[in-house]
């Protein structure tokens, strides 16, 4: 893959792409980095509009994202095992703990700092390297993964009790 075949397939000039990205790994970064944290702008929203419940909408985030990773197999996959796999996850740490971190701020926005901080943190970490874990597996269970993340959140995005 090079930078003008993907220019090509965008319809867009190098020039666009470097204004964007510095490489094609920024770009596969950028991706994956999106697929994790697509659902957070309709989840804050949610949980401000008190629309359902918390374990409600963290388990609609979840499922999305795990829909929306597995979809992206194949680019998370090629993105993880660029030269420097643990800068890759490191970027996706940080997308995914400011998009928890704003989850967290609206369910308990008593919460202060380090405690919020750490908590996305633990949050973000987590979610990102057992999700990948899953999706290196040749057999997966979408339902599994989803069940499982959803046990191991913190009380204060799944409406349980601190």
């Amino acid at each position: 893959m090079s930078v003008l075949a993907v220019c090509r397939t965008a319809g867009v000039a190098r020039s666009t792409f470097y204004s964007h990205f510095a490489t094609l790994e920024d770009l596969a970064v950028a991706t994956v980095a999106d697929a994790f944290t697509a659902a957070s702008p309709a989840d804050v929203r949610r949980r401000t509009a008190h629309e359902t419940s918390s374990a409600d909408i963290t388990r609609e985030s979840v499922t999305q994202m795990i829909v929306t990773l597995e979809d992206l197999r194949t680019v998370v996959l090629m993105t993880t095992r660029m030269a420097s796999r643990a800068a890759v996850v490191e970027r996706l740490i940080a997308a995914m703990t400011e998009a928890v971190r704003s989850a967290i701020e609206v369910e308990d926005s008593d919460l202060e700092e380090p405690a919020l901080a750490l908590t996305a943190d633990f949050v973000a970490a987590g979610t990102v390297y057992a999700t990948l874990r899953w999706l290196e597996q040749d057999e997966r269970d979408r339902q599994a993964i989803i069940d499982h993340l959803m046990n191991l959140l913190p009380a204060v995005l799944v409406g349980g009790a601190r």
